[in-house]
């Protein structure tokens, strides 16, 4: 009687031992495809022996695609149950069972067909999966997810440019798949876009890096974005933004002595020693009334130009000065009941005379600096009519308010 309680107790141990030897697993590979197809996703196994019942629950990306069918299921899987979840999160549910034994050495077990809307999404294994043999045994199995990604890989999307006006400009896609490239532009927002040629402003059109040699302004808000050919499938980069500033010149005229400076554009650089660069020879000082730039003596502390400013400048010599940048809305000015500096920050002359009568009747005098020029109402003085672009004055008011210059037309 011991020899067969043996023998069945060696059998048993000897079964065991092929199940957890079996190595067996469940798997989906990566795979790629174009946006917009229809995608089988393989359920694959390896080394499933002596298996009675499979229960699976695959969950997936319903931002990379959207479940449609299961098919192609195993010939040895006959009866095979399948259900498609939304919750607790969006799977597919497989079950099978049966009392004769199934044996797949390699193979695969279904398809899962989804339709690929785009990006990267996940094919996912849940902890419930369980496959076990027809004597209940419980088979130690690796689950494998995976993934799925468009035939091309966009590495690099074109970002937005912002040029000033007759500058170049350029946009760039990177991508490790694509074969072919075709820049397009919109001139409508979006609504329809065109492919990019070859011209005198336009290189690159069929490369991944397309060039303007020059930006003028009715380009600013065109829409760029490259189409993508390759392993039979087409995709579209992201619409990259295109804006120009205007650009204009605002000329200085500044005597021998002393003299006010205010501006009405936004310089390229901000840079005390870029904006006065061609003036090194003859500036001597300039100030805002705190900080100082005065070159001959090694002293700056005003080391960038403030649009909204102005400035006492003293310089050697009568000379010209041209500043370019792009022209600035008129700021607001807030000012204070007593003696205030007023820059005019904008490009166009005021005529006093035409000022609005809140602002008129709230000041009492506007004295030009370095000049003999008075606005002084209340003592019957009008030697001063005009406030010019691109200097300073000093204005006396009887109450606090706020400056708003009138609008420019150059």
């Amino acid at each position: 009687m011991k020899k067969p309680i043996l023998i069945i107790a060696l059998l048993f141990v000897v079964l065991g031992q092929t199940v957890r030897a079996q190595d067996a697993s469940v798997f989906i590979s990566p795979l790629t495809a174009c946006p917009g197809a229809d995608v089988a996703v393989r359920v694959e196994a390896a080394n499933l022996f002596d298996v009675g019942a499979i229960t699976l629950f695959i969950a997936y990306d319903t931002s990379a695609v959207e479940y449609v069918a299961l098919n192609n299921v195993h010939p040895q899987l006959g009866g095979l149950l399948y259900n498609h979840l939304l919750a607790p999160q969006p799977m597919v549910a497989v079950s099978w069972a049966s009392v004769a034994s199934v044996n797949i050495a390699a193979g695969k077990l279904f398809d899962i067909q989804y339709h690929y809307k785009n990006g990267q999404g996940a094919f996912t294994f849940l902890p419930d999966c369980e496959i076990s043999t027809t004597g209940l045994v419980v088979l130690e199995v690796d689950y494998s997810g995976g993934t799925i990604q468009p035939s091309i890989v966009i590495l690099n999307q074109p970002s937005d440019q912002l040029v000033y006006e007759g500058e170049p400009a350029g946009f760039t896609v990177g991508s490790s798949s694509a074969v072919v490239y075709q820049w397009q532009r919109s001139t409508d927002q979006g609504t329809t876009f065109f492919d990019v040629g070859e011209t005198a402003n336009f290189s690159g059109a069929n490369t991944q890096t397309l060039e303007i040699a020059t930006a003028n302004i009715s380009m600013s808000g065109n829409l760029f974005r490259c189409r993508l050919t390759g392993a039979g499938c087409t995709v579209y980069s992201r619409e990259a933004l295109l804006e120009v500033q205007a650009i204009t010149v605002q000329t200085f005229q500044f005597v021998a002595g002393w003299n006010t400076f205010s501006l009405a554009v936004q310089p390229t650089s901000l840079d005390v020693g870029d904006v006065f660069g061609d003036l090194a020879n003859q500036l001597i000082f300039l100030s805002d009334g705190q900080e100082i730039y005065y070159p001959a003596g090694g002293i700056n502390t005003l080391s960038q130009i403030d649009p909204s400013a102005g400035y006492f400048l003293k310089s050697s010599e009568s000379a010209a000065l041209d500043v370019t940048g792009v022209p600035t809305e008129p700021a607001t000015i807030p000012i204070a009941a007593g003696w205030n500096l007023l820059p005019v920050l904008t490009l166009c002359d005021v005529e006093i005379g035409t000022l609005p009568a809140n602002v008129l009747s709230k000041t009492e005098a506007i004295v030009e600096i370095a000049g003999g020029g008075v606005y002084w109402p209340s003592k019957n003085i009008a030697s001063l009519t005009l406030l010019q672009s691109t200097k300073m004055y000093r204005l006396k008011a009887n109450e606090d308010f706020e400056w708003v210059f009138p609008t420019c037309n150059p």
